[in-house]
Formats: C-alpha cells, sequence, structure tokens
C-alpha cells in the first residue's frame, strides 16, 4: 500500500476482521463526544440559505481545523466529535465544525441542498473562519463526501459556479467571498462519484445505501412539509442513491442528470491543479470506494497519498491502542497527519 507518512499501520482486531466490519462497528461503538459543546455560529450564504457551526477557540494556537463532515452527518457526528476532542486535548488549534446545508442545527434552514460538489461553501466557511479568526492558519479536515468537495476546493473548482480553472476562481474569488485553507486533509474521499453509486448497491453494500437513503427520505419529507423545498415524488428508502440524484439532487442542484452531477463534481481529474499540501487518506478495503481511482489519477506534487491496507469506510479500528489510548486508529491518523502538515513537513 501506499504510506505518505510514517504512521503505525491500521490492523483490524479480531472482532472487526473485514471491510464491513471495520464500517459497521466503526459507527455503532460508543464513541467520546466534546464535553463542551462550543459557541455557536450561524452564517448566511450568499443566497440567503444558513449554515450552523460550533466553535472551540483556542487563543494560544496560530491554528484552526475546520471540520467537515460526510453524508447524512452532521457537527455531532462520532468521528467529528472525536478528532475535534483529539484536536483540542493536543493544545494545537482552535477547532470549527460545520454543518452541511439543513444537516444537524441547521436542519430548515436552507432550501437548497447539500452535495460532493458544494466546494464553494467549504470555501465560503474558510473565507469565514479566516474574517473571525485573523492571521491564523486553517487546516480543513473532509470526511467521505466532504471529502470530494474539499479536494475540488483545494483544485480551485466550484461546480454550483460555473467553475473549473485556477483562473476562474481567482477572478470571482472576492465576489464569492471564498478561500482555501493552507492545507488539507480528506479521508475515504469518493473521488470517482459514479463508480461509488454504483458500488453502493452491490450485494452487502446495500445495507450502506438503505441507511443513506432512510436519513435521506425522511430528511426530504421534512422539508417538503416546512415548504422548504419542492414535493419530489418517487423518492423511498429502498431506492437507489442513483436514482435518488437523479430525481433530487442533479434537478434542484443545477445539474441536468444524476450522470451530469457525477461527472461534474468528481474530484479525480482536478487533483494535478492542487498547489497547497494536501493529504489524501483511505483505505484499500472500502466498500465502495475504489482505492485504484487515486493511483490512476494525475495529482500534483504537493498531494500526499496514504493508503491503508484495513480500515473500511471511516471505521480504522485497530487491534491495539493507538498512542491516544484508544483502538480509534481514524483519530490517531488524522491527528499525526494534522501535525505534520501544520509543522510543514
Amino acid at each position: 500500500m501506499v504510506q505518505a507518512f510514517p504512521l503505525i499501520p491500521c490492523q483490524s482486531p479480531v472482532w472487526a476482521p473485514d471491510r464491513h466490519s471495520q464500517t459497521i462497528w466503526g459507527d455503532l461503538l460508543p464513541s467520546p463526544t466534546l464535553k463542551q459543546p462550543g459557541s455557536k455560529w450561524v452564517l448566511l450564504l450568499p443566497d440567503q440559505d444558513q449554515l450552523v457551526l460550533r466553535v472551540h477557540e483556542n487563543s494560544a494556537s496560530e491554528w484552526v481545523v475546520v471540520l467537515f463532515h460526510g453524508l447524512t452527518g452532521s457537527a455531532n457526528s462520532k468521528y467529528m466529535q472525536r478528532v475535534a476532542h483529539e484536536v483540542l486535548a493536543s493544545n494545537q488549534a482552535s477547532v470549527v465544525l460545520m454543518n452541511h446545508r439543513n444537516c444537524g442545527e441547521g436542519t430548515g434552514l436552507a432550501r437548497r441542498p447539500y452535495h460532493s460538489g458544494r466546494s464553494d461553501d467549504l470555501g465560503f466557511v474558510i473565507n469565514e473562519t479566516r474574517r473571525r479568526f485573523p492571521g491564523k492558519k486553517i487546516l480543513a479536515a473532509g470526511f467521505s463526501m466532504s471529502a470530494n468537495a474539499l479536494l475540488l476546493l483545494m483544485s480551485r473548482v466550484l461546480p454550483p459556479a460555473g467553475i473549473f480553472t485556477p483562473d476562474e476562481f481567482e477572478a470571482r474569488r472576492q465576489e464569492l467571498g471564498v478561500d482555501l485553507p493552507d492545507a488539507a486533509i480528506t479521508v475515504n474521499a469518493p473521488i470517482h462519484l459514479e463508480n461509488s453509486a454504483r458500488q453502493l448497491s452491490r450485494s452487502l453494500n446495500r445495507i450502506y445505501e438503505m441507511t443513506f437513503m432512510t436519513n435521506l427520505h425522511f430528511l426530504l419529507r421534512r422539508l417538503e412539509r416546512e415548504g422548504r423545498v419542492p414535493v419530489t415524488k418517487g423518492v423511498h428508502p429502498l431506492m437507489k442513491v442513483s436514482a435518488f440524484d437523479d430525481l433530487f439532487t442533479a434537478p434542484q442542484g443545477g445539474f441536468s442528470s444524476g450522470l451530469d452531477y457525477y461527472t461534474t463534481c468528481s474530484a479525480r481529474t482536478h487533483l494535478h491543479k492542487i498547489d497547497r499540501p494536501t493529504a489524501c487518506l483511505t483505505a484499500a478495503n472500502d466498500p465502495f470506494i475504489d482505492y485504484r481511482e487515486y493511483l490512476r489519477a494525475t495529482v500534483s506534487p504537493l498531494v500526499r497519498l496514504h493508503i491503508e491496507r484495513e480500515g473500511g469506510h471511516l471505521g480504522y479500528l485497530h487491534k491495539e491502542k493507538t498512542p491516544l489510548g484508544s483502538h480509534r486508529w481514524l483519530d490517531y491518523g488524522v491527528l499525526e497527519i494534522s501535525r505534520t502538515l501544520m509543522s510543514g513537513n
């Protein structure tokens, strides 16, 4: 496997030996949460939708870590809370946890959907974080769906704004109120969206697809009742994610079809444009993200690929305790990579 950072390899425990047990137990096992919720921060987007974030300030640090969650997650997702806890415990940075549109505390405050191509929202949050923490450096960490959007941002690609080149980005960055972080970490990014959607519908992966679709179905019905989004017929918990993207994500996101959305918003064809330190962490046994897409892509010299043999999708359960004192290898990996990037190595 590709090892860009000198980390202890993630080795599965006997009770979670494969990709599915890693992924499922990684989500189900109890996980510590932040003892303090942090201060609530509400941002008004240029299109008048609102985002809700949580902020934990550390005045002694010169860095701010901004965390972006995955599909149907929130700032309270277990991996978000754990990584935030470890960053704060290490005293290395302030932390900002973002809720995407209509996620977590922001549910009901947006009319437009979040999706894997909303790099404009991430860029807006980064810009506002710079305004809130003047003079400090920013490291962004994106998980799963947000990881793809973060790679688009690092490539200076904003699909909702029709921006696909660095020159276009620079020409409109002030108008759109967006900026890039100084460094980035992505975890299990689905850089080939069509491939990942196809994989989700195969064999045991249907478990994850039905989980995603159940959550999306209930969220959509709530937003429809509140008049936040138009009624979309045909959406149900047993449908494929690709069908949902055809019916809802694409038309509401300004794409002609689900395939157009996948093609336009996949980060894999843009990684060569990245000019700031970026770490891509993923697992070779992720159930629905093919790590070989990273190996096929043309990447910038500033992109460092780290592919663990084991870990599943955001699972990364380790057979022994990591230096952080838990079996959660993901927290250890993200913290060590962030330390490396912050030190400039």
